[in-house]
């Protein structure tokens, strides 16, 4: 199956550290080493991961 319009992957990032958690973006950037603007531009679909 070839998908044509594949889900970002801030939205799973988002559904696994934001969603189900309760974590705020700053503490989930802290858990995961990361600074909360790189968290939150994955989140918000203005980057990617590598």
């Amino acid at each position: 199956m070839i998908m044509h319009n594949p889900l970002h992957p801030g939205l799973v990032v988002r559904d696994a550290l934001i969603d189900n958690t309760g974590l705020t973006v700053t503490e989930a950037a802290d858990r995961i080493g990361v600074t909360r603007t790189t968290l939150s531009r994955l989140l918000n679909g203005k980057s990617g991961i590598r």
